[in-house]
């Protein structure tokens, strides 16, 4: 009996234990829907995002603060400029075509391509009666719940514009309120406009709401609204169907804040490059195709084998040739992780290869281009995006079988339009 009575109290006393704990947590955080154990780095970056989100809270938001970034030269200033530029418009493509050969098309005309000293721009020109228009549009919904949403912050630039994608579209769907810190990458590097809290209210709790797969698209996303309750978004929602819902508003926050500059210095390559070609003569205008390869030179080998794989030199050079048979005078331009690769692997007549060593920067040049042939990874998918083109994607990746392939899924992940192909 008295062994019994001991097994009791002991019982009682870790039960008051574990229910003071669960009490503690649930003040702050209530998780909601399944949870998935992050691994280690999740949690740190997590960690890392509750703490933001508390120094939110009590100090004043300085949004023009952009402290000691390390990519600091390039987001400091606010430059809104006219940049319109006529751009080709996408076709629409049967997939099934590309399945065997690539067939001949007839190639565009004059009319219907890009003039030389019009390149395409990764931006909309913005009056100020248009931004007028879009806060008083995007005002119609913000705040009208009194509910708010926020994304953690997880990965690099490419991850985290769909982190804030995902998050605007779903707060629209929900007629909750988005809540980009001050002191966000995203905000730093894009021109996001200033309606969008940069902080949460005093007193608001979060719960967390987790993606089921990494690129698959979460349909319990269209109803949180109605637990009643601010959300925090967990973790990637990589999906263009989360924001397909309001690509207009974005097409305007994801402006570049140095887009003065990045023309300036996009445009000086180009001439360049035509000029040392020989094209920058002749009458016919020119059409860019922009080329990201990433072959994950960052990435060990355990992580090559959870499915990271990366394209070879035959599937770019295929969808080089689809390219040709659809477009005259074409100038490619290169950008990778592994420049020497490229040079050895991906070879054509008319090729540059990308000559700045800024991330943002390349990436607005990777979107300055009329259409794109995208290997792996989020940098590829937004320059695609941002281009707004043709798109022709690896379609091998990932490798199947991998733990990053059973979280996939193509459908969710690649919009309809882009073009799957092989190597």
């Amino acid at each position: 009996m008295a062994t019994a009575a001991k097994i009791v109290r002991f019982l009682v006393f870790f039960g008051a234990i574990g229910l003071t704990v669960l009490v503690w947590y649930s003040d702050t955080f209530i998780r909601v829907g399944n949870f998935h154990p992050p691994d280690m780095k999740t949690r740190e970056s997590l960690m890392k995002t509750e703490t933001a989100l508390v120094t939110a809270r009590e100090e004043k938001p300085t949004p023009r603060h952009w402290g000691s970034d390390t990519t600091q030269s390039h987001l400091q200033g606010n430059i809104s400029m006219s940049n319109k530029f006529p751009i080709t418009s996408p076709r629409s493509l049967d997939r099934r075509d590309l399945a065997s050969e690539i067939k001949l098309n007839t190639l565009k005309t004059k009319t219907e391509s890009v003039k030389t000293e019009n390149m395409h721009e990764a931006h909309r020109s913005v009056s100020p009666d248009m931004e007028a228009a879009l806060e008083k549009r995007s005002k119609s919904w913000i705040n009208s719940t009194g509910l708010f949403i926020m994304t953690g912050v997880f990965g690099r630039t490419g991850n985290r514009m769909f982190e804030y994608a995902s998050m605007y579209g779903i707060a629209k769907r929900n007629n909750m309120t988005p809540v980009l810190l001050a002191n966000a990458e995203v905000r730093r590097v894009f021109q996001i406009p200033d309606y969008i809290p940069h902080s949460l209210p005093p007193g608001v709790k979060l719960v967390k709401f987790h993606e089921k797969k990494y690129a698959f698209y979460d349909n319990r996303t269209e109803t949180l609204c109605k637990k009643g309750q601010s959300v925090q978004l967990l973790y990637y929602l990589q999906s263009w169907k989360y924001f397909h819902n309001v690509e207009d508003d974005l097409k305007q926050h994801f402006r570049f804040r140095k887009e003065a500059e990045f023309r300036r210095e996009i445009k000086a390559f180009f001439d360049n490059a035509l000029l040392e070609l020989g094209m920058n003569n002749k009458r016919e205008e020119v059409t860019y195709i922009g080329i990201h390869a990433r072959n994950w030179k960052d990435l060990r080998t355990n992580t090559l084998e959870r499915g990271y794989n990366v394209a070879p030199s035959s599937y770019y050079t295929k969808a080089m040739r689809y390219f040709e048979n659809i477009y005259k005078n074409i100038l490619f331009i290169v950008l990778s992780d592994d420049m020497s690769w490229c040079k050895e692997n991906i070879q054509h007549p008319r090729i540059r290869y990308n000559p700045f060593n800024d991330p943002i920067l390349s990436l607005a040049l990777l979107g300055s281009c009329n259409h794109t042939i995208i290997s792996v990874g989020t940098f590829s998918w937004w320059g695609a995006w941002l281009a707004g083109g043709d798109v022709v994607y690896y379609k091998d990746w990932p490798k199947p079988g991998t733990h990053l392939w059973w979280r996939t899924n193509h459908e969710d992940y690649f919009p309809p339009k882009w073009i799957g192909m092989s190597g």
